[in-house]
């Protein structure tokens, strides 16, 4: 009986110890969860605090967590990253470094077993095309306050859609310099172009090993999404710059154009129109895929004959620029990229 008492004190003693520590390292480590990301900076803090309350005996050196995260950041690409060549001015090419969705997908999933059984939970079904979320943004690193042009990009993401729209659960696919956009043929539309075309497996579907079970996984570009000039740029449309200054309306038409028409005496016009001060919703008609490729059609037919003036009033009409390498140019594009199914800022929606 004694023996079984001092089992039992021994296990207490050791399950209270177990618990102290558990509170002394998470009283070391909850000062510097304050610090967003999980860059080496971060980390070299937080060993540093463990360090202090005497958890860590010898921590490593802010130069070897570099190194380590440097080797990490690259092994992954290595293993994720594919080449596509992005066509440039004076017959010159450059390749261009693509993630690969599914790859990273899986990657991410063995790192982190959560995320695969999320994954299998929420995301992927046997049998059914899996729908991603496809986001430009332009951003500038540095200090925002004094930021420097020449480092500004176009950053290109994909989100599944059944998980939601956090940071962390975006992939980052490609990055578009602006020192490098300047010299591509096409402009972002032209990348844009490349980066679909460059996916190409990821349309045709892989199977995948996700948290043990091996699962056939074919993506579906279900929306692409930006805020209005990066979505336009992406697409060759006119967006402010035209006089129908959003595509997702087929009766809308800018301030400027409406005033013009008065000027003009066409009143009656601007009964078939709203402008974009209109508050009633129900006034505006939404265009359809459609309407939209029959307009991208009629000015390509017309670049071949019109002049560059006439040309250039017809795309403010339609709100399209002729742009040949531009993604809705693209037969074999079209049926997976639909223009009327763009979303404005959806990586904000989750803050609103």
């Amino acid at each position: 009986m004694d023996s079984l008492q001092a089992l039992a004190m021994t296990e207490s003693t050791s399950s209270s110890s177990a618990r102290k520590r558990q509170r002394e390292i998470r009283d070391a480590v909850l000062p510097c969860l304050g610090h967003a990301g999980t860059n080496a900076g971060h980390v070299d803090r937080t060993l540093q605090r463990l360090h202090q309350a005497g958890i860590v005996e010898k921590p490593p050196s802010k130069g070897s967590v570099r190194h380590r995260d440097y080797r990490i950041r690259k092994d992954w690409l290595q293993e994720t990253t594919m080449t596509a060549t992005l066509p440039l001015t004076d017959d010159r090419e450059h390749q261009w470094p693509v993630v690969d969705v599914l790859k990273a997908t899986e990657a991410m999933a063995e790192a982190n077993p959560a995320y695969g059984k999320k994954l299998l939970e929420a995301v992927f079904r046997v049998g059914q095309e899996t729908s991603i979320i496809l986001y430009c943004d332009e951003a500038t690193p540095g200090n925002p306050l004094a930021s420097c042009v020449q480092r500004k990009a176009y950053l290109f993401y994909i989100g599944y859609k059944c998980m939601r729209p956090r940071p962390g659960s975006w992939i980052t696919v490609a990055a578009l310099p602006s020192n490098l956009l300047i010299d591509v043929i096409g402009g972002v539309a032209g990348a844009t172009t490349v980066l679909l075309r460059a996916l190409t497996p990821c349309w045709n579907g892989r199977t995948l090993l996700i948290a043990g079970q091996r699962i056939f996984c074919k993506l579906r570009l279900e929306a692409f999404s930006g805020d209005e000039a990066g979505l336009a740029a992406c697409l060759a449309a006119k967006g402010a710059s035209g006089r129908r200054p959003c595509w997702l309306c087929s009766n809308l038409i800018s301030k400027l154009c409406r005033d013009q028409l008065l000027e003009r005496g066409q009143a009656n016009v601007l009964n078939k129109f709203v402008t974009i001060d209109e508050a009633d919703k129900t006034k505006y008609s939404p265009a359809t895929d459609t309407s939209i490729y029959a307009a991208l059609d009629s000015l390509s037919a017309c670049a071949a004959v019109e002049t560059k003036g006439a040309l250039e009033d017809l795309s403010k009409n339609l709100g399209w620029r002729h742009e040949p390498r531009g993604p809705l140019a693209q037969p074999e594009l079209r049926s997976l990229l639909r223009p009327a199914a763009t979303v404005f800022d959806v990586l904000q929606l989750d803050a609103m």
